[in-house]
């Protein structure tokens, strides 16, 4: 039996000897769990044995027992036996070996007998010789003339059977990285100096143990195609450390404990290293998935052994692991020992965006028309990997357009035989400028990470296309665009703190056209949320897309978060309304009032909710701190009308004389729009436009000059009514508030 470090080693490697003779059909167990399953339903004292070291030293025993089977099957095949000695034997026991040795040999009937029996003489006596050789070994060899060859493995159709090809290690090993980003900040840098730190400190003091213990362990969480693994290899090739890739070693759950120790054991030869494991989520997934199991809980174990001998060695080995979010893992990943910090990689601002383009591009010609910066400002919504996969279809582009000026065939390989004039066919290797119309063709037809993830794109609506509400415009630029753009003023003044602002009054006045302003004159972010898909009946999901809202916000400041209708997810905790769905709406109250607060942090995240009864919202909400601003939109005055009425007009009518914009002034002051709302302005010139259509088909004209008479007008205004049946109730309800 090869040699077992302990003595609980060789009292494991003897009970499971027994357990295999005895119910395991004579067959090694497979597996540590099912050795372990044997050993306590036995009445071996073993089985009082505490599960961590009994797994440990099955392990071990498995391994032996591994190796003794690949030995028995090779003495088998072989025609001699070597038995080597590590302390002198007794007389016995090389009586034992000759003996077996013999009686192996009494079935063998040498060549010599057959051949004197044929001869009708008496057959030799079998000679036996033992050859005995003062070796390193001290080799006792027993053989036997005229013993058979052992004969070759085949196949079933006769041919030699192949022996198996050693598998490889299941991790990757990379070194000497060389890489360079664009667009890294201060979370890039925090990551560099806390990987740093771990991996040199100690060389540079006497007593290491004196600065404290090291993090082994920090994960990087973001959005999809964010760059977590171009950042983790641009920090090992800033420190010059190999980077050791062991997401492999999780895949066969027969081999993880072995394979992550032959890991670590590389990692710590090659200290000091980085160890890298991709979507953690996926491999130790939170408790209550569909997809957790008990190979999962294994695979966490195997990991946390490795992790706490890092720990307790202090060897200077960092493990970085990456997710889409942390609440998706195992939460026993994170904490002392393990994964003790988390680093949320946020999505690229303008400037950051710009800086990745320049980046990609340094070796590529871009034509001098082309701005850079623009470009990336156009790219609202994308990720690193998105920048990437857009500059190089602009590249792509930019290539076809040359070969199509060319007139060259890239399905047919070039060759000066072809044609005497091969000049055309050169250029096309030559640097192309990339051109404004090959980024525009580029981003055309691309759909950014965020939009797939539930990310709005920057509205396109600006203040010109609004018209009215003067005084809301100037408290929402002080409130939300003010801070986002103008941060370092705002923070001389003490209002670094994001804010929020509830807008609300009658239908149709504006209030999510004002907000999708915001958001475009601020350039930020926006999520647009409708109430209702926020609440779910099922216990602790309706917190869970709240919390998951305000994440993907975090991940992408400055972001704009746009509740329409909030009074459905924020009413009252006391009326009858917020037990719907099991009372989903007391929870998601909760978890906004937690999030409204900044307990996880809200930094860069702005907050804007609309609704027609802000008398329903519960009170908590609407302190200061919270959303405190609140405006009220109220039907548009007389003079109002007329900007609104000329700023639909203009929106839709490019180039309107102003003898027909004039026109508009005596329509939006007639009686009949008293109580018109924005909306209903808007409905007035669709139905005035409709009229004028029906003329211009009725009279056969064949130019049209797309004009709305003051006729058409008149017409619109008989069929038009006002949708708000009672302003006054909302301009009472205003007064009650003040």
């Amino acid at each position: 039996m090869p040699s077992l470090s302990s003595r609980l080693d060789h009292d494991v490697y003897q009970v499971v000897r027994r357990l295999e003779e005895s119910s395991n059909d004579c067959k090694p167990f497979k597996t540590v769990s099912a050795a372990y399953s044997a050993i306590k339903t036995s009445n071996s004292s073993l089985s009082r044995q505490k599960k961590r070291p009994l797994e440990d030293a099955l392990f071990r025993v498995l391994d032996v027992r591994k190796r003794e089977q690949v030995q028995d099957e090779s003495d088998d095949s072989e025609a001699e036996i070597d038995v080597d000695f590590e302390t002198p034997e007794t007389k016995g026991d090389e009586r034992f070996l000759l003996n077996r040795q013999i009686t192996k040999h009494w079935k063998v009937e040498p060549a010599s007998m057959s051949q004197a029996t044929s001869n009708g003489e008496q057959p030799a006596k079998k000679k036996r010789r033992v050859e005995t050789e003062a070796d390193e070994g001290n080799t006792i060899r027993a053989t036997s003339e005229g013993a058979k060859e052992p004969k070759e493995a085949k196949t079933a159709d006769g041919s030699k059977l192949q022996k198996k090809t050693p598998r490889g290690p299941l991790f990757d090993v990379e070194t000497d990285i060389e890489l360079r980003l664009g667009g890294l900040g201060a979370t890039y840098e925090a990551i560099l100096t806390k990987t740093r730190h771990a991996l040199f400190a100690d060389e540079h003091y006497e007593d290491p143990t004196k600065i404290g213990r090291h993090i082994h362990g920090l994960a990087l969480t973001g959005p999809s195609f964010v760059g977590k693994k171009s950042y983790i290899r641009a920090i090992a090739s800033h420190l010059n450390v190999p980077l050791i890739n062991i997401t492999r070693c999780f895949r066969e759950q027969e081999r993880v404990e072995k394979s992550l120790t032959e890991a670590f054991d590389t990692a710590v030869a090659a200290a000091p290293c980085i160890v890298y494991i991709k979507h953690i989520e996926q491999i130790m997934p939170k408790s209550g998935e569909a997809s957790q199991n008990e190979q999962h809980q294994k695979a966490f174990d195997a990991l946390q052994r490795q992790m706490e001998r890092l720990a307790a060695q202090r060897t200077p080995v960092m493990c970085m692991v990456t997710a889409t979010r942390q609440d998706d893992a195992y939460p026993a990943l994170f904490g002392p020992d393990m994964i003790e910090k988390d680093y949320q990689l946020r999505v690229p601002n303008v400037k950051e965006r710009h800086d990745i383009l320049s980046h990609i591009l340094h070796d590529n010609t871009v034509h001098n028309e082309v701005d850079l910066l623009d470009v990336a400002r156009r790219m609202d919504g994308c990720v690193g990997g998105d920048i990437v996969m857009l500059a190089e279809g602009a590249t792509t582009n930019a290539g076809l357009r040359l070969a199509a000026a060319k007139d060259v065939d890239l399905g047919r390989p070039s060759s000066d035989d072809q044609d005497p004039d091969t000049e055309g066919t050169r250029s096309i290797l030559q640097p192309n400028p990339i051109t404004l119309e090959d980024f525009n063709v580029a981003l055309a037809d691309y759909t950014p990470t965020l939009r797939k993830e539930g990310f709005t794109a920057i509205p396109n609506v600006t203040w010109d296309q609004v018209g009215g509400l003067a005084s809301v415009r100037a408290q929402l630029r002080l409130s939300i665009v003010g801070p986002i753009t103008q941060p370092e003023l705002y923070a001389k003044f003490g209002l670094a703190r994001a804010g929020g602002c509830l807008l609300w009054g009658p239908p149709g006045c504006g209030k999510t056209l004002i907000a999708q302003a915001v958001a475009n004159e601020a350039q930020a972010s926006f999520i647009l949320i409708n109430g209702p898909e926020l609440l779910n009946k099922y216990v602790g999901e309706s917190e869970r897309a709240v919390r998951e809202l305000f994440t993907r916000a975090r991940s992408s400041t400055p972001c704009i978060l746009f509740f329409d209708e909030f009074d459905s997810i924020a009413s009252r905790r006391d009326s009858g309304g917020s037990q719907s769905g099991g009372g989903a709406g007391t929870r998601v109250v909760n978890a906004l009032l937690t999030e409204l607060d900044g307990a996880r942090g809200r930094d860069g995240i702005y907050v804007i909710g609309t609704t027609n009864r802000p008398d329903m919202i519960d009170e908590a909400i609407l302190r200061p701190g919270r959303l405190s601003k609140q405006l009220f939109l109220d039907l548009p005055t007389e003079a109002e009308r007329v900007e609104i009425l000329r700023t639909i007009y203009r929106n839709r009518h490019v180039g309107a004389s102003d003898e027909e914009l004039a026109r508009l002034d005596d329509v939006a002051r007639d009686a009949r729009c008293g109580n018109f709302s924005g909306a209903d302005l808007s409905g007035l010139h669709e139905r005035a436009a409709e009229i004028a259509l029906t003329r211009f088909l009725d009279k056969g004209h064949v130019e049209a000059t797309g004009e709305i008479k003051i006729q058409d007008w008149e017409e619109a205004l008989k069929v038009t009514k006002p949708s708000v049946a009672k302003p006054e109730s909302f301009r009472k309800l205003m007064r009650a508030k003040q």
